[in-house]
Parts: structure tokens; sequence; C-alpha cells
């Protein structure tokens, strides 16, 4: 019914292959005109290099590659492409030329002018740093005036770069061997990326104390030079690691599994009593509603009965807008467990408007909120006295929305709860809405262009109905859980930002290809979780992260892990724990069986699994591309039997 790449991405273009060079002792992948994941002795020390074109609202204007020309052999490989980055007005054309050498020598060079007259935030090469063995990493800086300073990378999320005027930066990238990147065409810098939720720290040209946007004349030039080298001997070069099976050890520290709702419907459907009961069966802790809805309060809102998480947005009259609020709420005699509150005029909600949203709502907790990314909470930090709980957005492609960067960025939520935590002083931190594309960009200079007729809307992505979906959400949730958040709010009910389709389908079915009535793969990871609500969460630890990730739901004597191939590629996993497995039982969800899932859902979940065998405490097993593993050990029941705690 829907062809394989649909399935597995959302559309039928498949993700950029993939392709392994080395330099000298170097390990690293082209992909789209990127470099990445460059390993030395098998440790990722960086892990990207390319080029941004970022329009006057931060946009990321992609680029479509022609006259590609690999050259590689041994140790050693030359590529030249040409690259240009069209979206009216932009448009901005560059040649690359990119080498790597037998002794570990890497330059990428960029020549590039601009066929229009447009404005830019930035144009120029950016290099993306790991979190994992980078943060808390001492490194020498070197500034544009050759002055040499020494400095730690943070291991808490910075609201603000860590390291200014950057001509070159210096840095361990394994045992014996040290990297220098050196940077030329301009003056760069460093800002920690995990504020917008990806896993990575980046430098990146034109410093941003500059003013911006830019006009750029038709015929402006733009070059720019990274190269990075190695001083020093590195260890042996160990097997290639995309060769390696992903091994995942599942430990025994527990952590609480966060209480997990959804958004209710943004878009007017009207479910059916199976779309009712397939809601149910997700056994959420809560449903999401805007407070501008409640003049029509959703369907589904009744048909739940569930507590209500209120997205409030408060505008110029603070107190007025919360007066009718309040109002509003005790006449539909609302269960709310938490107000989500947020100003429009403010990145964060100000002391004043705290208080009076706590006087002047009805019972239920309130949150501080910011509808923007962690940034806007990072850098406008409330006083510890005035809140009880706090609350940011979050997804995946604020910078950049291939597959690879998406599978990245679901382990940013770790170390960015951390830091949030440690902003709320203990107290509770809840991400609401977790989604796949931005609602909402802080950071726009002027209006957005009009939507094209036919065209998705720019907060909608065509994944949300794929297995990849699906399989990014069982990541995310496993490392939202790792970092301690109370709570996280996914997609919606229903829709193409949501966890199912609606009966008529979708309203734009050439871009988004859903089954009109069918669930989306995301709903059976979220049911698959929510059997095991009030669940401990134990730690995982994955050999290739940004591969594979599995979440681990304990509770009593039973044990649900449930693994998910972030890969474009199909992968051999093994689990193991210290404990072995008792009696494991395995249901896949894979493209092979994708479509009979998602139109029938119960009959997939009804069906009986098959067992697994149980080889020195550990799991063996394979994932085609974006699969799942749902994967029972201990007494044998059915999700059904599992009460609601």
């Amino acid at each position: 019914m829907l062809p394989r790449n649909v399935l597995l991405f959302g559309s039928e273009q498949a993700p950029a292959p993939s392709i392994p060079l080395r330099a000298g002792p170097l390990e690293l992948i082209f992909c789209n005109g990127d470099l990445r994941y460059i390993r030395c002795a098998g440790r990722e020390f960086l892990r990207r290099i390319y080029a941004a074109v970022r329009d006057h609202n931060w946009g990321t204007i992609p680029a479509t590659i022609s006259e590609l020309e690999i050259d590689s052999a041994p140790g050693r490989f030359r590529i030249s492409y040409l690259a240009d980055h069209l979206a009216s007005p932009v448009h901005f054309r560059w040649r690359a030329l990119i080498e790597g050498t037998d002794s570990g020598v890497i330059t990428f060079n960029m020549d590039g002018k601009a066929l229009a007259a447009f404005k830019r935030n930035r144009i120029g090469l950016c290099v993306h740093h790991p979190v994992q063995g980078f943060a808390g990493r001492e490194c020498e800086i070197e500034s544009a005036s050759g002055e040499r300073r020494r400095g730690t990378v943070p291991e808490t999320v910075s609201p603000h770069q860590p390291f200014l005027d950057i001509r070159a930066i210096a840095y361990d990238a394994a045992p014996g061997c040290r990297a220098r990147l050196s940077f030329e065409g301009d003056t760069f810098e460093m800002e920690d990326q995990r504020n917008w939720c990806d896993d990575s720290f980046k430098t990146y040209g034109t410093p941003l104390h500059l003013p911006f946007p830019v006009e750029v004349a038709a015929g402006a030039v733009v070059r720019q030079r990274v190269t990075l080298r190695l001083a020093g001997r590195p260890p042996a070069t160990r097997a290639s690691v995309a060769s390696q099976p992903v091994t995942i050890s599942v430990g025994s520290a527990k952590r609480p599994l966060p209480a997990i709702g959804v958004a209710a419907a943004s878009t007017p459907w009207t479910p059916s009593p199976r779309h009712i009961s397939r809601l149910r069966d997700l056994n959420l802790s809560h449903i999401r509603l805007d407070a501008s809805t409640l003049h029509a309060p959703p369907p589904e809102l009744s048909a739940l009965n569930l507590p209500v998480e209120l997205a409030v947005l408060l505008g110029a009259d603070p107190a007025a807008g919360l007066s009718r609020l309040s109002a509003r709420i005790r006449a539909l005699d609302l269960n709310v467990a938490r107000y989500i509150v947020c100003q429009q005029s403010t990145p964060f909600v100000t002391p004043a408007v705290a208080q009076l949203a706590r006087r002047s709502l009805p019972s239920g907790r309130v949150v501080l909120a910011t509808r923007a990314n962690f940034a806007e909470l990072n850098r406008n930090r409330p006083d510890p006295g005035s809140f009880v709980a706090l609350a940011f957005t979050a997804n995946p492609q604020v910078h950049a929305s291939d597959i690879l960067s998406l599978a990245e960025n679901a382990a940013a939520y770790h170390s960015v709860l951390g830091s949030a935590l440690r902003i709320s002083d203990g107290r509770p931190v809840f991400v609401s809405p977790l989604t796949l594309k931005m609602q909402f960009n802080p950071a726009a200079t002027a209006d957005p262009a009009p939507l094209a007729p036919g065209a998705l809307p720019p907060e909608v992505d065509p994944r949300q109905m794929s297995l990849f979906c699906a399989a990014w959400s069982v990541a995310a949730i496993n490392s939202l859980s790792a970092g301690g958040a109370a709570g996280v709010t996914l997609y919606e009910t229903a829709g193409w930002k949501g966890i199912m389709d609606s009966v008529p389908g979708s309203p734009a079915p050439a871009h988004f290809r859903s089954i009109p009535g069918a669930v989306f793969p995301v709903w059976h990871a979220l049911a698959a979780i929510g059997a095991f609500r009030g669940a401990d969460v134990l730690d995982t630890v994955s050999t290739h992260p940004l591969d594979a990730a599995c979440l681990a739901l304990s509770t009593g004597p039973r044990l649900r892990l449930i693994a998910a191939n972030l890969s474009p590629e199909p992968r051999s996993l093994e689990i193991s724990r210290p404990a072995s497995f008792d009696s494991p039982r395995i249901r896949i969800l894979d493209v092979s069986n994708a479509v009979q899932a998602m139109t029938n859902p119960e009959s997939f979940r009804s069906a009986p699994p098959a067992s697994l065998a149980v080889n020195n405490a550990r799991l063996r097993f394979q994932l085609d591309a974006c699969a799942l593993a749902f994967i029972d050990c201990g007494p044998s029941s059915t999700d059904k039997e599992n009460p609601r705690p």
C-alpha cells in the first residue's frame, strides 16, 4: 500500500548514502556534502564539518549537490562538488574541495558566490564537536591576533558562547594524539548547541556580536577553509565501527518513567469510538490543551477523561487574560494537573506575572515555561524561590533536518535535563511539547514567506507517520528518562502532527502519505510504554548510540525492552545485563508488517510473540532499518492486564 521509503522515512526520497573514508589513522564518512563522525582509534572526536547558509530568520537553506567527484584510496581521499542553496530570494553557490591525506590531515575548502541579492544571518563553514568526550575537556584556543589561552569545555549547558575569537582550537583526539583545527576566512566562535537540544558544540563564523541580518550583494564572494591536523602518535587502528554489531548493556540504576501525555489535535476532527479506544490503550497520564481552545474544547477531552496540562500564553494584559481563563476553567470544571504558563512578550515568565498566575488560576500546579527552546530558560533563569516547576519545548531539528542529525540529537535530552534540574534546584522539569519540528521560531527577524499552495506547513514533518519517528521517540524518551524529566508531552492525538490519522486523512496526501484512520508507528511505541506506566527505567548504554537505543522498563518481576534502530540500514543488536533474562519473547515492528500494524494495531499487539534465545545473559537479534523490537521478560501477561497506578 505504501512504498518502503515512505514507511521508513515519510517520503520516497531515501536519506543520502554514507560513504566510508580514511585519512591515515582517521576514520570518517562523507554524506551529502558533509564530513561526519571523524574517529581516531575508534573514538569520535569530531562530529561534522559542513557549510551552512542561514537566511534572515535563521532558516537553514539546504544544498543541492552536483558535479560530485570522489577519488579515494586506502588512507586518503579527494572530493569536489558544486553546491547550490536556492530558496527565493536566497541563491548562493559554492565549490567544495575536500582532501584527506595518509598523514591524517583533512582540509575542507569552500569557495562561493552570491548569485542574487538577499539577507543572511550566516554563510560559512561550521564544525560540530560531540558532547560525549568533548564536554569537560581541556583545550587551547588561538585567537585571531595569535594569542593563546587555555580553557575547559563546559559540562553543563553553557547559556552563552564558551569560547570567542577563535582562529584555531587544539585538544586531545585520543591517548597520545592531539588534534588541531584551524579556521580561515572569518573569525570563529563556539556555542553550546544543547541549548537547542542538539547533541553537539558548534564552532562557526561569523561572530554573533556583529549585526544580523546582513544584506548580501549579488556577486559577493565567500571563501573559507577548515584544516584538521594531528600531532603525536595515535593508538593502533581498531576495526571499522560500521562493521561492529550494536551492543546495549542494561544496568541496575533506576529512574522513574516520566509522566507521558499527548496534546489535543490542533486541527478539527471527529474521533470515532475506535479512535478513542486506541487513545485509551496508551494509558496516558495527561492531555495537553491550549487555553485558547477552551471556548470549544476538543472532542477527545471528555471522552478520555484525563487530567489536563493547560498551556497558557499570556498577552499584553495578563491580569485580564488570567481572569477570563479562570472563569472558563471553573465553568468547564476542568481537572487541571498543571498550567504551563508562558508570556508572549518575553522569553520567560516575569516574576510579577508568575505571582499573578499563582493567585488567579484555580487549583493546579503553575509551571513557569518558555514556548521556545531551552536556551530561553537557560539565559533567563528565574529566581529559585519563584516557582515550583519549570518547562520548555524541544525538537530535534532547529539546525538540521537530515536523518543523521535527528538520530544524533535524541541523546541530547539527558544532559539538557541535567542542566535544567540544576536551574530548578531539583524541582520538577517538564518538556512540553516534544515535537519533530519547531512549532514557533523565537529567533525570526521577519515574518515567514507565505506558504506555497499544497505545501506542508513549516511545523509539519512527513516523517511523523514513519517508522523513523517511532524509533526516534523511543530514543528520546529513554534520554529524557535518564535526564530526570518529570513529564513529557509528545505530539498530538491525531492529524499530521499526531500519533494517528483522522478518518478524512491527510489534507496534503502528495506530501504527507498517511493511511486515513490508521495509527502511526509511534502509537505502538507509546502503547508499549504506557502499559508500563509507573515503572522504573533502567539505565542502558549503547556502543553505537547514533545507530540504536533501548528503553528498559521494569516493574516487579516484569521487564520490557524496547530497542530502536535509528539507522537507515539493518543492524545486528546484542543486549546484555548482569542478571539473565527470564523467558524473553520478542515482537518486531518493521517495514514488512508496518501497514498491518497501522491499519489493525489490535491484531498486531495481540499476536503471539516469538521466543528469543538467551546466550550467556545476552539477547541477539537483527533489526531492519528504523525497526522496533518489543521484548518482554518475566511472567507472561498482556498489556491489558497492567492496571493504571
